[in-house]
């Protein structure tokens, strides 16, 4: 195994058998190159989606306000977005709460959100 990669206490022992077995050729890379990868990658993937941006606004303000109340995530799909589809049928009608119904509060959806503002707070950080 590689001296730069071996040395990463956070890499799980099952990421480095996968990184071995599956991209020998990848082992002597310095983390630096995993990093800038994932990077890339991140904003790859926002840059080509085509879901309408409040549909991908919605889980970001869920995930803001459940971390704000430090409650856990799972009370996003479990709770909140049922509610608000029975208020929506209630109030407005039936066909917002089938628009409300697209919008993406699963459970490893508002995780990941909440990770993510949570990585992007501490960059913020570090840079100031």
């Amino acid at each position: 195994m590689s001296k730069c990669f071996g040395s990463r206490v956070h890499a799980s022992n099952k990421l480095k058998r996968h990184l071995e077995t599956n991209h020998p050729n990848m082992v002597c890379k310095p983390c630096e190159y995993f990093t800038r990868k994932l990077k890339e990658q991140k904003g790859r993937c926002l840059k080509q989606t085509s879901i309408p941006s409040n549909v991908l606004l919605a889980p970001y303000k869920v995930a803001h306000r459940v971390a704000k109340c430090k409650k856990p995530y799972i009370i996003a799909a479990e709770l909140i977005l049922l509610a608000a589809m029975d208020m929506v049928n209630i109030m407005v009608g039936d066909s917002a709460r089938r628009r409300l119904s697209k919008a993406s509060l699963f459970n490893i959806i508002i995780s990941r959100i909440i990770q993510y503002m949570a990585e992007n707070l501490n960059d913020q950080l570090i840079e100031k």
